[in-house]
């Protein structure tokens, strides 16, 4: 089996389709993520912004944000494709670190469903292991929640990357694969019969959390895998929807 990325980190992934947003909604949305996660869990404190050419301390540039991501524009690349964001809980990458990258604000179709993304991950495993403790159901659901609340989400996985191993060879951004936890947003939601045997969790608003497991996920474990490949299967008519998606 070859493996084209890193091993042992967790990850989520959350995307949505073209929605042109200026720096100052960018900012307001990635500072209420931020104190969403704050309130969450001990180890997202402190919390340093990485722009495009330094790492501060978030309090440091709360007022200033809008300016910073206004500038965080690479070299050929327009306000309309968006801005990229990110941040991190330590200036050194050590067990307990996580890392969040962004790129929002985007409105031309062209360039892909899924540009619009935020990723948190754990530390990479070519670094130093990831400390097992911040792996547990309660923190990555609490920040994929944070996530899905602040930036209005369509899709959003949590996933060992250990898991893309088993996931199809299909283009990006195509069709969900396999995953921790899996949430589709309200006007998907309705597109998929109702999953039997999974824990499912519904928001106030429609959308849908589907959980394998409350234990760490580990690809190693049966049970884990069975539970991943049964909300795979529940998704199958969204996976077969022609992309970019249109729920109606």
């Amino acid at each position: 089996m070859t493996t084209s990325h890193d091993t042992g980190k967790y990850k989520i992934k959350a995307f949505w389709g073209p929605r042109g947003e200026t720096p100052e909604a960018i900012a307001d949305r990635y500072i209420w993520m931020i104190e969403a996660l704050l309130r969450a869990d001990p180890v997202f404190t402190p919390w340093f912004f990485n722009d495009a050419k330094k790492v501060v301390p978030f309090d440091q540039v709360r007022a200033t944000l809008p300016a910073l991501i206004a500038k965080y524009v690479e070299r050929d690349w327009m306000p309309e494709e968006g801005y990229r964001f990110g941040g991190m809980n330590s200036r050194k990458s050590n067990p307990r670190s996580i890392g969040i990258r962004g790129r929002a604000g985007n409105r031309l179709p062209e360039i892909g469903y899924s540009y619009n993304t935020v990723d948190l991950e754990t530390v990479s495993s070519n670094i130093c292991p990831t400390d097992a403790s911040i792996v547990t159901y309660d923190l990555f659901r609490a920040a994929m929640v944070a996530i899905i609340q602040a930036w209005d989400v369509t899709w959003c996985m949590a996933y060992p990357t250990d898991l893309m191993d088993f996931w199809p060879r299909v283009a990006e951004g195509k069709r969900f694969r396999l995953a921790w936890m899996t949430y589709i947003s309200p006007e998907f939601a309705s597109l998929i019969p109702p999953p039997q045997d999974i824990e499912v969790q519904t928001g106030t608003r429609g959308g849908l959390l589907m959980v394998a497991t409350r234990e760490r996920f580990e690809v190693t474990n049966p049970g884990h895998m069975a539970a991943a490949r049964a909300i795979d299967a529940v998704l199958a008519p969204l996976n077969a929807l022609h992309w970019p998606p249109d729920p109606s």
